[in-house]
């Protein structure tokens, strides 16, 4: 299998399903600034909501710059959605109060 099912072959369609390339890509945002990388982390959590690796590293690209409005924004968000226990001992609960 030399490419990814990203593609569906019949109608050339791309499969925002598709956990192999939402991992691909979940992985290369690591290394943008947060100002690049917070749109595909929306995008990645409008279609994976439930996925704490990616409410993981979209709070922690914005703790990485000190950004503890957007911090608190995000994890709030993140609790609605996540019930993943280890995913909330993760975080720095000061910046919630």
């Amino acid at each position: 299998m030399a490419e990814s099912n990203s593609k569906d072959s019949t109608t050339g369609a791309i499969d925002k399903y598709n956990v192999e390339a939402a991992e691909i890509l979940a992985n290369t945002v690591l290394h943008l600034p947060v100002t690049q990388s917070a749109p595909v982390y929306e995008q990645l959590l409008s279609v994976f909501p439930t996925a704490a690796k990616y409410w993981k590293q979209y709070v922690e690209a914005h703790m990485a710059v000190n950004n503890d409005d957007a911090t608190r924004q995000i994890f709030s968000r993140c609790l609605l959605n996540c019930l993943q226990v280890p995913l909330w001992y993760s975080f720095p609960f000061p910046l919630l109060l």
